[in-house]
């Protein structure tokens, strides 16, 4: 049921009521209910997964929908290449006298229409499907492109949160530590250096949240704005976790390069204006060809029968056989050939890196173990409890609290290159990202 019509069946309900002031709490309530509902409405998403912000960001981002304008603009020029050029019509009167009283008579009319020949329709029809060809697949390349940057903003908030929260935790810790070790100076327990030494650490700590805070505010603001203005509620959430997809099948640079070859869609694009530019070369050299002009007209001639014309018209090719433009064709085919063959080495190069990226992230991500972590926790925690007892020095717990730090860094940014490097394999692959 609409809102609208549930304010309306509530209404009718609370009517009899009205007269004795009992349905007004109703409708204020239902009123709220309803301006509840449309606020929801009008601040939008609330929750954010990978998967839905690469499906909004190609329904909306303004970049991914110029893409079909672009589409559609070559099945235009399709269309166009298709069509034969019209027939003129011509009606006029030739050497009659005029009189103010008398309206001109006409006494000839005819059409000429001029009839392509050589194939020179056809290989504009053929320049035209390979610009459609090459449309589409520039849309899908710039889809793959988009995608690739949600994803990678996405990892980049997922990451952003997790060292917020993680800096946090450390700042409240930190904080507690200093409490605690301002009590034991005031009782002679330690000296006024070390007491500054932790109070000037901790405006490093509170340094720290507030960078943190301020790399997630931006990282959300760029995935808003990919998503498409107006997508996300302000405060919306992101669901995901820092956890790199397992390792599956050959990775090696020779399999994606072919898989990269046969399925890249920047690389069709390309391959689809080299056929446009070799079809165009096809039309150049056929512009000389002459094209036939037909004429057929009738003369009417008062008291005789009339006469009819036909005429055959065709331009002689003496002085401009398209030189000029013939050499521009060839000149622009052998560029695209030129543009194909230096994608097809820059495929094999990102193709070598990205492989290379995914094996050492997973090798930099397994050397943070889960284990590691913990013993830097483990440290901390016992370098802290020693020197509050008064067992161990200000030197190692701050030491232990820098290697702690730098640890739970390293191993959540381990974990967000790992999926980054995941998905750029797959985008240099060709395949589709979530």
């Amino acid at each position: 049921m609409s809102p609208g019509r549930l304010a309306r069946t509530l209404e009718r309900r609370a009517s009899p009521f009205s007269a004795c002031g009992r349905g007004l709490p109703l409708a204020l309530a239902v009123g709220a209910l309803l301006s509840a509902s449309a606020a929801r409405a009008d601040r939008g998403l609330a929750k954010l997964t990978a998967s839905d912000a690469i499906r909004l960001a190609l329904s909306r981002n303004p970049d991914s929908r110029a893409t079909d304008e672009d589409v559609a603009a070559a099945g235009g020029a399709l269309i166009q290449s298709k069509l034969l050029s019209n027939p003129s019509i011509f009606i006029y009167t030739l050497g009659a006298g005029i009189s103010p009283a008398e309206a001109p008579i006409p006494n000839q009319f005819g059409v000429t229409w001029t009839i392509p020949f050589g194939g020179k329709r056809a290989a504009g029809i053929a320049i035209a499907r390979a610009g459609v060809k090459a449309a589409e697949s520039t849309r899908v390349a710039a889809r793959r492109q988009l995608a690739l940057s949600v994803e990678t903003r996405f990892v980049s908030v997922l990451l952003d949160q997790s060292i917020l929260a993680f800096a946090e935790e450390d700042q409240a810790a930190f904080r507690q530590s200093v409490t605690l070790n301002e009590l034991r100076y005031k009782d002679g327990k330690i000296a006024w250096v070390e007491l500054l030494k932790l109070r000037i650490q901790e405006r490093a700590v509170d340094d720290t949240v507030r960078q943190a805070a301020l790399a997630l505010f931006n990282d959300r603001a760029e995935l808003s704005r990919l998503v498409g203005v107006g997508t996300l509620d302000p405060n919306y959430a992101v669901v995901g976790e820092l956890a790199p997809p397992p390792e599956n099948g050959d990775f090696s640079a020779e399999r994606v390069i072919d898989q990269a070859l046969e399925d890249r869609a920047d690389y069709r694009a390309l391959a689809a204006q080299r056929d446009s530019a070799e079809a165009a070369v096809r039309l150049a050299r056929r512009i000389p060809i002459p094209d036939v002009g037909v004429l057929a007209d009738y003369n009417r001639t008062p008291g005789s029968a009339g006469s009819y014309d036909i005429s055959l018209t065709a331009a002689v090719p003496i002085f401009d056989h398209n030189q000029g433009n013939l050499k521009t064709a060839i000149a622009s085919f052998e560029k695209a050939k030129l543009a194909l063959d230096s994608l097809r080495a820059q495929i094999r190069a990102d193709a070598v890196r990205a492989v290379e990226e995914w094996r050492i992230s997973r090798e930099r991500l397994s050397s943070y173990s889960g284990a590691l972590v913990q013993a830097a926790r483990e440290a901390l925690d016992i370098n802290r409890r020693s020197y509050q007892e008064g067992r161990g020095s200000l030197l190692d717990y701050l030491s232990a609290e820098s290697d702690n730090r730098d640890v739970q860094r390293a191993y959540r940014s381990a974990q967000a290159e790992a999926m980054l490097a995941a998905a750029n394999l797959k985008f240099v692959s060709g395949e589709d990202l979530p």
